[in-house]
């Protein structure tokens, strides 16, 4: 996995799982102040990770691979 000149793979982890805290914090607030239900929220957090996770396959293929053989193995055991 290629790292970013400016940061590190762990500082770039660290930004990533920060992102990922905030955004899900921020959705229940919208979620509340636009009267949803929760099954629409549910449905587009899949739909967006559904989307991202596919983009991060396909962008790193080896990278991908591997992640997706080692989830199967961690399931399986």
């Amino acid at each position: 996995m290629r790292a970013s000149r400016f940061l590190s793979a762990k500082a770039l982890g660290a930004l990533a799982v920060a992102g990922v805290v905030v955004a899900f914090s921020f959705s229940s607030t919208l979620a509340k102040e636009a009267e949803s239900p929760g099954v629409l929220l549910a449905f587009w957090r899949l739909v967006t990770v559904s989307v991202l996770w596919n983009a991060y396959l396909w962008a790193g293929r080896d990278e991908g691979q591997a992640v997706c053989a080692w989830m199967i193995q961690v399931a399986d055991a």
